[in-house]
């Protein structure tokens, strides 16, 4: 029996504006407490697919995983492989090779999901998501999680709690004593705002000494 211990991880909790029509347009809040990362018990690791619009099929080195699409709650590919694995991800279309696709070596921690939860567009400007990975520090502290951050724009700043900022490639030590909030925004393009760590404690202190990796693909608003 897989053990689930809950690490919400909301992508959009505050600061997310709604679909008004275009296929690519920014949302709000319609995927709070969807989107979650967990810890499960044992020496494998998962994959789980949220789509934000459109079809999409799943590949993981090659090999077909299924399809996920926004009326389900997400693609779930269990067991894999602690290392890294080649993941991609196609979205349907009848006018093939319309939209960019997704392709990306990740790391797979053993305990833990990797979260993509992604809409793919036509390019990568039009596309938005992020993912969110974990790997064994080599120099973990106890009582504390590195995160660090990737941007599809290298002036992107994150924010924690509106306090401390860091940018795109950068990294930031957070303590684990308590819930933080994260928020990701750039210059010309929607931000995405949301909480990262488990509310409970228990479940916080297992994350300690593992280094947490969120890459985010902002959606660039049209000038």
């Amino acid at each position: 029996m897989r053990k689930n211990v809950t690490i919400f991880l909301i992508f959009t909790v505050l600061s997310f504006a709604l679909v008004v029509g275009a296929i690519f347009a920014p949302f709000e809040k319609i995927y709070e407490l969807k989107n979650n990362l967990f810890y499960r018990a044992g020496k494998v690791s998962s994959l789980k697919v949220y789509s934000l619009g459109g079809e999409m099929e799943v590949f993981v080195d090659n090999e077909a995983k299924g399809t996920v699409s926004p009326d389900m709650p997400f693609l779930d590919v269990f067991p894999i492989d602690r290392g890294e694995h080649t993941v991609r991800l196609l979205r349907k279309s009848s006018n093939e090779g319309f939209y960019k696709e997704f392709e990306k070596r990740i790391w797979f921690e053993e305990g833990f999901d990797v979260i993509v939860s992604c809409e793919i567009g036509p390019s990568l400007d039009s596309s938005f998501g992020w993912m969110l990975y974990a790997k064994k520090a080599n120099d973990g502290i106890e009582g504390v999680v590195r995160l660090h951050l990737k941007c599809n724009t290298r002036d992107c700043i994150a924010r924690i709690d509106e306090k401390e900022s860091f940018g795109d490639g950068e990294e930031y030590l957070m303590s684990l004593d308590s819930q933080h909030y994260v928020n990701v925004k750039a210059s010309g393009y929607q931000g995405i705002e949301f909480q990262l760590l488990p509310n409970e404690e228990e479940a916080r202190r297992l994350i300690s000494g593992y280094d947490l990796y969120l890459e985010v693909n902002l959606y660039r608003l049209p000038i």
